[in-house]
């Protein structure tokens, strides 16, 4: 990560959905980070210039989210959650149909 630095202004287009697949593990470590090994370099350098992700205080090495960062994996998944989640049918196995 090291080698990576936001630009002034962040790119202005969507992240692809493999950045968001990235970002999204990236938002599961919580605050850990992730390593950048075996995350291709054109999707941590988009996710970088998005102002999505940086390396990480103390441990450059790491991948963490910034507040923009979580905000749009929070904003997903209001947009992709049924209202209606309580009130979906359980099935045999104990999850949701």
């Amino acid at each position: 990560m090291g080698d990576h630095h936001h630009p002034k202004t962040p790119v202005e287009r969507s992240p692809t959905e493999a950045m968001m697949a990235v970002l999204r593990q990236v938002v599961a470590t919580n605050g850990g980070g992730l390593s950048p090994n075996g995350i291709p370099h054109s999707i941590l350098k988009g996710l970088v210039a998005r102002h999505l992700v940086q390396g990480k205080a103390g441990a450059p090495s790491r991948v963490v989210h910034t507040k923009l960062g979580l905000k749009l994996v929070r904003e997903e998944a209001a947009r992709t959650t049924p209202a209606n989640i309580d009130s979906l049918p359980e099935t045999a196995g104990g999850g949701r149909a």
